[in-house]
């Protein structure tokens, strides 16, 4: 529903940005074994922040290993 009310109001990708970066946080706070996997949204990746893989490139610079996945229909010509 919150996601369904963000593309409403044209701001689907600043809040998955918002919820990546908390649960990258609060990830990090509790100390938890183990890996992170996070699902970006494509919308998200089509968002200006991500032009030229800039996005992508700023996880790789914390540490973050980045591992896209197939993201269906339409984004298959995605350069990253």
């Amino acid at each position: 529903m919150l996601f369904d009310a963000a593309t409403k109001c044209g701001c689907r990708a600043q809040l998955d940005f918002l919820c990546r970066g908390l649960v990258i946080m609060q990830f990090s706070r509790l100390n938890l074994p183990g890996c992170l996997f996070i699902n970006v949204d494509p919308v998200s990746i089509l968002h200006e922040n991500y032009r030229e893989g800039k996005a992508l490139a700023h996880y790789r610079n914390m540490g973050f290993r980045v591992a896209p996945y197939d993201l269906g229909a339409g984004y298959s010509g995605l350069k990253l």
